[in-house]
């Protein structure tokens, strides 16, 4: 709990010094509701039969990962223009569009089903329904992050030539398969503990969630937070335009060293071509 207030607060600093409201109220948005859920989960530790003090860690552990993908969508969709169109299958507005509209709907069934499973438990009756909702809502938010995570590696395949020359960049990309990698191994976790049920062996030993829950999404964060993409993607547009303006200069050269060099004529005067 207070490792993840700690990196709410970093990312809400870095947010207002790099001026990137996006990138920022996500990803502080993300830590918040990790630092909330485990704030539920610490006060229950006095209380563990409270069905409010359940479904509020439940609800801000299944929606902080949601805000920390937005945030991730984001960076891809400003790196793009950096390294160019062609490289990616889909627009920087598809992206978002199409992604942040699956995470939704996954949230909404993880919602409902948690919704109805905690009113099983206040009313005492099968909690199945409710759980086999959620259990959808998981899989398919974790499926749309494994379809993201295997464009985002076409993507940088693609412009590989382009990160390995641009070190902003590369910290980035990183940056962003560290995050998405701690996100899918915390999606196949939590399906695997609702499907064994509430009363499993996962969901019944603190330590998983603490290692594969906790851990990963915190790793997930503070990487997010050491290579802060809002600050190294003003660095990466920086050398982007300066490599741009070398190879400028350098393709001018060869053609003065080739005679092909064809200056622009100035306003009254004959335009000249030299011949080779």
């Amino acid at each position: 709990m207070i490792l993840f207030a700690g990196v709410f607060a970093a990312h809400f600093w870095q947010a207002c010094k790099h001026n990137n409201l996006w990138l920022g109220l996500a990803f502080s948005l993300g830590a918040f509701g990790e630092f909330t859920g485990w704030l539920a989960r610490t006060v229950a530790y006095r209380c563990p039969y409270s069905v409010r003090l359940l479904e509020m860690q439940l609800a801000a552990l299944i929606m902080a990962p949601a805000f920390t993908t937005a945030g991730i969508y984001g960076v891809l969709g400003q790196l793009i223009p950096i390294i160019g169109q062609d490289k990616s299958p889909l627009t920087p507005k598809q992206y978002l569009v199409i992604f942040m509209t699956v995470d939704f709907f996954s949230l909404l069934l993880q919602a409902i089903g948690g919704g109805v499973a905690g009113a099983a438990f206040s009313a005492n009756i099968s909690y199945w329904p409710g759980t086999y909702t959620m259990v959808a809502g998981i899989i398919w938010q974790l499926v749309s992050t494994c379809a993201f995570t295997t464009l985002l590696e076409y993507v940088i395949y693609r412009a590989m030539r382009q990160i390995i020359r641009n070190p902003p960049l590369r910290k980035i990309t990183s940056a962003l398969m560290i995050a998405v990698t701690c996100m899918v191994a915390r999606g196949v976790y939590r399906s695997m503990e609702l499907m064994n049920g509430w009363r499993g062996y996962l969901f019944t030993h603190e330590i998983y969630a603490c290692i594969l829950d906790a851990l990963v999404m915190f790793i997930a964060s503070v990487t997010l937070n050491i290579w802060n993409p809002a600050a190294l993607i003003k660095e990466a547009r920086a050398v982007g335009t300066e490599m741009e303006l070398r190879t400028r200069e350098e393709q001018d050269r060869k053609k003065r060293t080739n005679g092909e060099y064809q200056p622009v004529a100035e306003e009254g005067e004959p335009a000249f071509t030299s011949i080779q």
